[in-house]
């Protein structure tokens, strides 16, 4: 088996449909569906997506642990030499066929960058998240290599040997938010010789309002969860000696404009912070204090 491709899913039927269609059936892929206890009312077993495909393995949990531990099982299951990630509401572009060409017989990178594109509800497509990186890399700026390395942290953007998971046991966190940024970065660190496809095969599907799952990660339950997983990289930066910019303090901030109760986070994560003596550079330091100040009675 030359790629497995796994999915995690929870109640999106009907986007999961358009991510398989925009998967080809060829010989040496297989496609891992794992779902997390959808509902039973917003799913029918019977005309579930990927049933009529010959490639793919649906695994039914019975109950949920979020995709993290999707994702555990689905590395478990898989056969293949590549291992790629999809969430269940994006899709490939038909660059992928070509991709899986290329690298069949691959043996001499242990990790494959894929360039994205974002859209929004609209169908407007708009550069990915990551683009600026690419684009970073391709002009042979300093550093640029860690840059991609380092700051590209979902599963999604990147095809990588299972004998680097393997190796290095690794693993997704089964947390309730940010269950994927540790794996991905370490799969970055133990990658030995990489390479970025700069043409677009993946489609990162974001709503302008922000989605549901931004605005879940901002809930008071899940922040110090979150935090805790960003002090593991900061230390993961220390080790690669990766300069830590700050940058989770302004996607903090980001999220700030999705939820209520913005004084009690806003006090974990200046906690958190002076806790564990993480250094801001000036600039964002002034940054995060302008913003946070908006919000009246918090600081």
């Amino acid at each position: 088996m030359d790629y497995s491709i796994i999915i995690p899913h929870k109640n999106v039927p009907h986007l999961l449909k358009r991510c398989l269609d925009s998967i080809p059936i060829r010989e040496g892929l297989e496609v891992i569906i794992v779902d997390d206890n959808s509902n039973n009312q917003k799913i029918d077993i019977n005309l579930f997506p990927g049933k009529d495909r010959i490639d793919t393995t649906i695994i039914f949990l019975t109950e949920s642990h979020g995709a993290g531990y999707a994702r555990n099982v689905g590395i478990k299951k898989a056969r293949g030499k590549w291992i790629l990630f999809a969430d269940a509401d994006d899709y490939f572009t038909d660059k992928l066929s070509e991709l899986l060409d290329k690298y069949k017989n691959d043996e001499k990178y242990d990790l494959v960058y894929l360039n994205s594109q974002k859209v929004n509800e609209r169908g407007e497509m708009t550069p990915g998240p990551f683009c600026k990186y690419f684009e970073r890399y391709k002009q042979g700026k300093k550093y640029s290599e860690d840059v991609v390395r380092y700051n590209m942290w979902t599963p999604w953007s990147r095809m990588v040997k299972k004998s680097v998971i393997t190796e290095h046991s690794l693993e997704f966190e089964e947390i309730p938010v940010a269950n994927d940024r540790y794996f991905s970065l370490n799969c970055s660190r133990y990658a030995k010789k990489i390479f970025i496809e700069h043409s677009v095969i993946y489609i990162y599907y974001k709503p302008e309002k922000g989605s549901i799952t931004d605005r879940y990660a901002m809930k008071t339950s899940n922040v110090l969860s979150r935090l805790n997983t960003q002090k593991k990289i900061n230390i993961l930066y220390k080790d690669v000696k990766f300069p830590f910019k700050g940058s989770f303090c302004l996607q903090f901030l980001s999220y700030l404009k999705f939820v209520d109760n913005k004084k009690e986070l806003c006090s974990i994560f200046y906690k958190f912070v002076r806790d564990n003596k993480i250094c801001l550079p000036a600039d964002l330091y002034n940054l995060v204090r302008r913003q946070i100040a908006c919000y009246k009675g918090i600081l």
